[in-house]
């Protein structure tokens, strides 16, 4: 669309008239463009810093896994990654970092050992994500994490650890868990 207007502005350079009008449909453009952003990543913004409240307070050092149990829009996950907050802020270990093992643009970060981990997307149907389908290994969980932190609402059932909820809000729930259900 911008390059029908900036080839539109081009060959107007003959008529002002036409000039103008090319502009004036630029500016809408640009200006419906900064509106559909703010209505969409504003909203956004304001809940990852809910998410940090919470993660922030995780004890430093300790493991934890992130689970992001919100329904998508489309391909449009913004919880998935927000797990990483817990290791910026706290300094803890997560398993789903961008790192060199996996991604090799990263080379001034890598795992030595990467702990298990289901995949990033388990909790969310994988099939969405041409992903094949594979149950989380929960006694290999409860053995490497100390920790959950799940995106809210979620459905207890599909994480059968034995977890108290320490801290919660209406966008993340930090709990304790530590062995699989019975």
């Amino acid at each position: 669309m911008l390059f029908l207007l900036f080839a539109g502005m081009l060959a107007s350079e003959s008529s002002a008239k036409l000039m103008r009008w090319c502009l004036a449909l630029a500016s809408i453009l640009a200006i419906t463009n900064l509106a559909y952003l703010a209505i969409n990543i504003l909203p956004q913004n304001e809940a990852m810093g809910r998410y940090r409240l919470i993660a922030d307070g995780i004890p430093v050092g300790s493991k934890v896994l992130p689970v992001d149990a919100r329904l998508h829009d489309g391909y449009y996950r913004p919880f998935l990654h927000a797990g990483s907050y817990a290791t910026s802020d706290s300094a803890v270990i997560t398993p789903y970092l961008f790192a060199a093992d996996r991604n090799p643009p990263m080379p001034y970060f890598s795992y030595v050992k990467r702990d298990y981990a289901p995949r990033e997307r388990w909790y969310a149907n994988p099939a969405t994500f041409g992903e094949r389908q594979e149950a989380p290994s929960w006694s290999e969980i409860g053995k490497v994490y100390q920790y959950l932190l799940v995106t809210v609402p979620w459905d207890q059932s599909r994480i059968p650890l034995k977890s108290t909820v320490i801290k919660r809000n209406d966008i993340v729930a930090f709990a304790k868990g530590r062995s699989v259900n019975p």
